[in-house]
């Protein structure tokens, strides 16, 4: 076989995957309390309500339980229960994404959050309610990523623990070796953690086929194919180029099994020769 080197055709798929964190972006409605006591659930939480329903109780403070009756608290809107409040209802908004310091969000953003079940004042968050009707979107810090290997309309699977999800990107932002990606999650199963931040996997599946090293690509009579070698010496065949990700690529046109060269250019030289 000279100095011609060889791999075996595989079927496969194209797929590269990232690892990051990401904050969720969702419609919410927050729930304050209309005066000072302390809350009683009827519902655990990650329940699906809808409009009206009554989700907890609020119960005077022991100095004013003669004075004073408890008072019901419905949900405003149909959706998922929440008793986690973060402060950050009315600014992690999808349709407000492009208007986010994307860059300095990760910087400024704490999860933690405090226990809601005793109220000091009127006007403090004790639920909110997680629209269950709109897709939420992700902000995904990947570290090391290239700024052309993921961009704006690519297909995504989303991997986090405890479930899974499709998405498509929306928009990204390259910052140094950082690079920031706007999701929106098409399917989730199950639905998205209660908590925003999040460590998850951004897998980009690019297409089928038979996946060979890019190397072994050239250009012979007019046509863009690869070498295969037998005992019967080297042979031509067009293929259809599928994608391409890093130094691979996905054809189609030749079948699994074949043995292809990945330096044609010792193929060309010996049919040259001959």
């Amino acid at each position: 076989m000279s100095a011609a080197k060889t791999v075996q055709a595989k079927e496969g798929n194209l797929a590269a995957s990232y690892s990051g964190q990401a904050i969720i972006l969702r419609n919410e409605t927050v729930v304050r309390a209309p005066r000072p006591g302390y809350l009683v659930r009827f519902l655990p939480e990650g329940s699906l309500v809808r409009s009206g329903q009554v989700v907890a109780e609020l119960k005077p403070p022991p100095s004013m339980e003669k004075n004073r009756e408890s008072i019901n608290l419905p949900s405003p809107t149909p959706g998922f229960v929440c008793y986690h409040p973060d402060g950050w209802e009315d600014v992690l908004v999808p349709e407000r994404w492009s208007r986010l310091d994307l860059a300095g969000l990760f910087k400024n953003f704490k999860g933690d959050v405090g226990d809601h079940s005793q109220v000091s004042g009127a006007g403090e968050p004790v639920f909110k309610i997680i629209d269950n009707l709109s897709e939420p979107y992700l902000v995904i810090k990947l570290d090391k990523v290239g700024k052309d290997d993921l961009s704006r309309g690519d297909a995504v699977e989303l991997q986090w623990s405890g479930g899974s999800g499709k998405g498509k990107i929306v928009g990204t932002k390259a910052v140094g070796e950082i690079l920031l990606v706007v999701a929106e999650v098409l399917q989730a199963q199950p639905g998205l953690p209660d908590d925003r931040l999040l460590n998850l996997k951004v897998i980009k599946q690019e297409c089928e086929g038979i996946i060979i090293p890019a190397e072994a690509l050239v250009q012979h009579e007019h046509s863009t194919g690869v070498f295969t070698y037998s005992p019967l010496g080297f042979r031509f065949l067009k293929v259809d180029v599928r994608g391409r990700l890093g130094d691979r690529v996905a054809v189609t046109g030749i079948d699994p099994g074949l043995e292809i060269v990945v330096n044609p250019w010792v193929a060309t030289r010996i049919q040259k020769d001959i």
